[in-house]
């Protein structure tokens, strides 16, 4: 993302104001280092701590209780679904702006559902991060406009995506098994025993009138889940 950005708005411009503290949590330094480098350029920031994985941003939340979380949705350790849910068991008041490369209204609808309060697409302009940072830290719920406008658009014309009918955990689950992830695997990521992950894509198969993996991973691709190559970020 490029840095480079003009001068806030004057309504974003809270120097009267207590600075507001922020965590970065995504696995990729480079997509810190813009954000950071964004963010520190407005006079209501205060400080910016980073994480680059959902599990050390969970802890440095525990003991930091930063006032607004910008964090990605793909992430190794610990998904950004998992890390929104705890971080909110530990906060109702948490505020959690989701910034992802997942574009799709399910994704949104899933973050919303875990407990985020807004939910941003990394191909924005620079300008609406800051936007979106700042109305979150003021407690209001922010969408970019464009999927705000998808997500109008697919209810009018009475469209549905089978996924997001899945509980968090479910589409959690869905999402990690269809990139490549082994239940063995997910069962340690999630922190739940593996019996428990094997009933879960069984229910979640009989959900979406899957029969078989091959059929689960196909419907996944079909509705913009995963890439139709696995996903690497998740192993």
């Amino acid at each position: 993302m490029n840095a480079t950005l003009a001068p806030a708005p004057a309504y974003l411009s809270v120097s009267n104001h207590n600075p507001i503290s922020i965590l970065l949590i995504d696995d990729h330094a480079i997509v810190r280092v813009g954000f950071k480098t964004l963010l520190a350029q407005q006079d209501w920031c205060g400080t910016i701590t980073e994480a680059d994985n959902g599990e050390a941003g969970y802890h440095c939340f525990r003991e930091l209780n930063p006032d607004v979380i910008v964090m990605d949705l793909t992430m190794p350790k610990m998904s950004g679904i998992t890390a929104i849910q705890r971080i909110k068991a530990v906060s109702a008041e948490a505020r959690i702006l989701v910034v992802s490369v997942h574009d799709e209204t399910v994704f949104v609808m899933q973050a919303m559902k875990a407990g985020a309060a807004g939910y941003v697409s990394k191909a924005s302009a620079p300008e609406e991060l800051v936007v979106a940072v700042r109305t979150v830290a003021d407690g209001k719920p922010y969408i970019s406009n464009g999927m705000a406008q998808r997500m109008v658009i697919t209810q009018f014309r009475g469209e549905s995506n089978p996924f997001e009918h899945l509980s968090s955990r479910e589409f959690e689950i869905v999402s990690l098994a269809t990139s490549g992830v082994d239940p063995r695997e997910i069962a340690a990521r999630l922190s739940i025993h593996y019996k428990t992950v094997v009933n879960y894509l069984t229910q979640t198969k009989r959900k979406l009138n899957v029969a078989n993996a091959t059929e689960l991973t196909k419907l996944a691709i079909r509705h913009g889940i995963i890439d139709v190559l696995p996903a690497d970020q998740y192993r």
